[in-house]
């Protein structure tokens, strides 16, 4: 019998976990997203990459639209560039550029319509809530993410995601 690979898992986006990696319509188009932390009945979303938005933005999610959920088991593959190394200064001042410690990933969020120092907020995309003071951490402009880590590891496999300007196929 065949067998579908990477089949999508359709959920409702209030069951959608933080952390959780999912893609869901918005406006015109999709937009790639994870859950970055519930309180109440809205949601605040993550939004990683959008056709119709240029940098990682937050939004509060509305109504209860069907989504397609990668699940929790994907994975990040950093890039290591000129900015890769140790340092505790706040990731706030370079959107779209990943932070990673020994146990965590973060990311500034936008509002959708630009950027605003002012109403930006930097969460973990792991689902490990806010990022309020800066902390040691290795900052990465490029990167990719992969729906499984068998799928980074198959020669022929495509990712997810690329991000950074540099990375062939990426986001802007």
């Amino acid at each position: 019998m065949p067998q579908i690979i990477n089949r999508p898992i359709l959920k409702a986006l209030s069951d959608v976990e933080p952390g959780e990696l999912f893609r869901m319509a918005l406006r015109g188009s999709y937009a790639l997203a994870v859950v970055l932390e519930r309180t109440g009945t809205r949601p605040l979303l993550g939004c990683l990459s959008s056709p119709e938005v240029p940098h990682p933005f937050y939004l509060h999610g509305g109504m209860d639209p069907i989504c397609w959920s990668f699940g929790i088991e994907w994975v990040i593959d950093p890039v290591i560039g000129q900015e890769s190394f140790v340092t505790r200064r706040f990731v706030g001042d370079e959107i779209g550029v990943l932070c990673l410690d020994e146990g965590d990933a973060w990311l500034r969020f936008d509002p959708p319509e630009g950027r605003n120092d002012f109403d930006g907020v930097t969460f973990s995309i792991l689902g490990n809530g806010a990022i309020e003071e800066p902390r040691n951490s290795v900052r990465y402009r490029q990167w990719v993410i992969w729906q499984t880590q068998a799928d980074r590891d198959r020669p022929d496999a495509t990712p997810l995601a690329r991000f950074g300007n540099d990375v062939p196929g990426a986001a802007a």
